[in-house]
Parts: structure tokens; sequence; C-alpha cells
């Protein structure tokens, strides 16, 4: 006895069909199996996971394989920075950090809203070092390098 097609299943149960012992055995062989859940993957180690893969045989049963992109030391200097100073229209300050890219900066007022670009400007004199100028702000800001 063996798994039949559903066609195969209804021309041998069609009316005037002789229901025997072995059209019974084709069709209980023919039936999907209760499936045991299938687990989570593991990988190990610190680092983002995702599922690589996703396989199903003729029974129905699922296979997943999970994989993962160590992450070890990514961003470890791309921190973000808050620097709160006190500013008058015309100053320019200077900051250094360890980035090692060209950060994008923004600046913030006192109530944490974003001061306009244009009320500032930045010049990047290295990958590590960024200066700020500031137009017509006046007070206490915060500088955000991200």
């Amino acid at each position: 006895m063996s798994a039949q097609s559903r066609t195969t299943l209804k021309q041998q149960f069609s009316n005037d069909q002789v229901a025997t012992g072995p059209k019974f055995a084709d069709l209980i062989d023919s039936f999907k199996l209760i499936q045991s859940a299938i687990a989570d993957p593991v990988t190990s180690g610190q680092a983002l996971e995702f599922i690589a893969s996703i396989t199903q045989n003729a029974e129905g049963v699922i296979t997943a394989t999970k994989k993962s992109v160590n992450l070890d030391g990514y961003q470890t200097n791309d921190i973000q920075e808050l620097h709160r100073l006190t500013v008058s229209p015309g100053d320019t300050k200077a900051f250094t950090h360890k980035k090692g890219h060209y950060p994008t900066v923004r600046v913030l007022d006192n109530a944490g809203t974003e001061i306009s670009p244009l009320e500032f400007k930045v010049t990047h004199s290295s990958v590590n070092e960024v200066k700020v100028t500031f137009a017509s702000v006046s007070g206490n800001v915060t500088v955000v390098l991200d």
C-alpha cells in the first residue's frame, strides 16, 4: 500500500466501486501525519540571527536553518555623542571624537527642539574632528554627533 493522489483516491472510492482493505490502506497512507512543532533553530554567540532557509518534504515536515551575522565590534566607536554648551552668535566650537567617519551633526535648543541647519555651519576637519560655527544661535544648546 502507498500514498495516492487525490484523483486516484476519488476514482477508487467513486460510485459503483468496491471499498477494499487495500484501497483503505492507500487512503490512510495518503493522509498527512500530525507534525510535531518545529523548534526555533539555534545559533551561538552574540549576533544578528535570521532564517536562512525553509524546506518542506512530501510529508509536510518543515525544516528551517538559521544563520548569524557577527556584530562583534560593530559600531564600537560610533556611539552617539551629546555635547551640552552655551553659545553666542559667531562662536565656533571644535569637537574631537573617535568615530572614524564624518558624523551627522544636529543642534538642539534648550527645549530639545532641533535648530535649523541654516543657523549653524559644520566643518569636518578630519574623520575624528568637527567644528560647528553658530550663526545666530545663542544660549544653551546640545550638539549631537551621530
